[in-house]
């Protein structure tokens, strides 16, 4: 994205390897989120071994939620995939920032800056700047990433996952965890 101001209406989708979504720095690009849903959605249309993203990366943007009343989506949410390189990334007014689930070696988020939407006064529940948890899978998948439980469920598990210089606001009682990390 060269400099300038942009409105997104609906989520874009990223279903396939090496994609770096590049911006001209955090003063630069602003991408507006007109949507109560995800900005960004990477991930696998199969969840087999050959469906596993890898080498995907966001960097050098704002990211700007809707700032009405946001209760679902993420600014950047990534499905089982590996090396994700989140970096130089300032978001704000959305449910969660960053989700991933069953990403793996490594997922790097750094030098970003978090903040919530001042506008908003209702508490939440559950949401996050950054999230981190494991996701269902079909028992029949050959996704190496799987594994069953102790019910015979195949999750794909967080591991890996690196954050570092970042900055991390909520305003009153916006957002309830800063990092949230489930079944990793």
């Amino acid at each position: 994205f060269p400099p300038g101001e942009y409105k997104v209406t609906s989520t874009l989708i990223i279903n396939g390897p090496g994609v770096h979504i590049k911006g001209s720095g955090v003063a630069a690009t602003k991408i507006n989120s007109s949507i109560n849903g995800n900005l960004f959605y990477a991930r696998s249309d199969v969840q087999t071994t050959t469906g596993i993203l890898q080498n995907i990366a966001f960097s050098d943007m704002s990211l700007r939620g809707t700032f009405i009343d946001p209760t679902t989506g993420a600014a950047i949410a990534v499905d089982i995939a590996k090396h994700v390189y989140i970096y130089n990334i300032r978001f704000n007014g959305f449910y969660d920032d960053i989700v991933f689930r069953g990403v793996q070696e490594p997922a790097l988020v750094h030098n970003c800056n978090f903040f919530s939407n001042n506008s908003i006064t209702t508490a939440r529940t559950g949401n996050a700047h950054i999230k981190a948890s494991a996701i269902q899978v079909d028992a029949s998948s050959t996704n190496v990433m799987a594994g069953p439980d102790s019910g015979g469920l195949y999750y794909a598990y967080c591991v890996n996952i690196m954050v570092s210089d970042c900055e991390l606001r909520a305003a009153s009682d916006y957002k309830e965890h800063g990092v949230f990390i489930g079944a990793c």
